[in-house]
Formats: C-alpha cells, sequence, structure tokens
C-alpha cells in the first residue's frame, strides 16, 4: 500500500500504555497526538511518498527549510493509505508550497474534516502504524539532504533563509557555498537516520 508522510512532534505521539490506561476510559485516545495534527480550513496537509522512500529526504530537507529553522530534528510518521481508506477522508490533490518544486507536486490535503474524523484517523494511526514508522531526523543529516538536494538540483541556494545557510555552514564549513557540491555530496543512506 502506499505510504503517506506527515511531520509531528514525536514528544505527543509517545505512549505510555500501562500508565495511560489508568486514566483513559476504554477506547479513548489521548489528546496530545489528536492536537499534534494541526488542521487548517478542515484540511490535513500530508505527502504521499508512495513506495519511494528517497521522498522521506527530500520532504524533511523541504520543510526544513520552509520553516528556516534547523535547529531541531526532522521528526514524521509514515502511515498506510488505508488508513485514509478506512476513516472515510477525502483527499484533495494541492500543490505544496515548498523550494523543491518536483516535491510539491505529491502533496495532498485530507479535506472536510470533523473533530470526530480527525479522532478516528489519530486513533487509526497510533493503533495501526508500526512504531518504526515514527521517525526523527538529526539535524546534521537532515542538512545533508538540503546539500543532496543542492546538488541534484531540486533545491535553490538563493531560496535557502540564513538561518539554514548558517547551520550548513556550521556543519559543512563555508566552503559548501563555492565548490561544486555534486561531487562532495553523496546520497545519504536509510541506516543513517
Amino acid at each position: 500500500m502506499p505510504l503517506f508522510l506527515r511531520q509531528i512532534n514525536l514528544d505527543k505521539w509517545k505512549l505510555d500504555l500501562e500508565s495511560d490506561e489508568k486514566w483513559l476510559a476504554k477506547g479513548e485516545i489521548p489528546a496530545d497526538p489528536v492536537t499534534d495534527l494541526e488542521t487548517k480550513e478542515n484540511k490535513l496537509s500530508v505527502w504521499n511518498i508512495g513506495d519511494d522512500l528517497n521522498l522521506i529526504s527530500r520532504t524533511a530537507a523541504a520543510l526544513t527549510i520552509r520553516r528556516q529553522n534547523i535547529r531541531h530534528p526532522f521528526e514524521y510518521v509514515l502511515f498506510d493509505s488505508e488508513i485514509i481508506n478506512k476513516t472515510k477522508i477525502e483527499l484533495e490533490h494541492s500543490p505544496g508550497n515548498t523550494c523543491d518544486k518536483e516535491l510539491n507536486d505529491i502533496h495532498v490535503n485530507l479535506k472536510r474534516l470533523s473533530a470526530q474524523k480527525l479522532v478516528r484517523f489519530t486513533d487509526k494511526i497510533l493503533k495501526e502504524t508500526p512504531d518504526e514508522n515514527f521517525e526523527r531526523e538529526n539535524p546534521q543529516n537532515v542538512c545533508e539532504h538540503i546539500l543532496e538536494g543542492i546538488s541534484k538540483g531540486w533545491i535553490n541556494v538563493d531560496g535557502i533563509h540564513d538561518n539554514i545557510k548558517n547551520r550548513l555552514d556550521k556543519y559543512f564549513g563555508p566552503d559548501w557555498r563555492k565548490k561544486d557540491i555534486k561531487s562532495e555530496v553523496s546520497p545519504s543512506d536509510d541506516d543513517s537516520r
């Protein structure tokens, strides 16, 4: 089944089922994961990566550049498209708003979300998504993904905020701005996450 990616705050999704069961009624879920899925106009922004796991690093790079800060890890969940089907949520293909023009084509909104649908959707993610699909990319790995995006022409250096450029300087020195980085950056390994 195709996979979708949603950027999250992992701390809001960590559950201690033994202690949570003490205060949650049967069938209830904690509020933190629900509130982490912040909607706008009753829509939730997600990325349809299908079965191409290489799109994870591109998405991490593009969304980090958009938020203009790389001090914090990039955290996300990969969930199966079947969860969308089971919760009867409608999809709307809507171009993303990142510096990676090709990546923008895989952006999707989950639309017409009521509070009840959002809770059911969150419940399905909590119960049906394996723990290994909740991931964290450290800032240095994200910087490597950004340099890879620049070297492959997905990301234009001119569109990168100074905060990100300064962080790239910290990890790779200022020479990354001058060199032909195509020869300096190798595609990142899935195991480096």
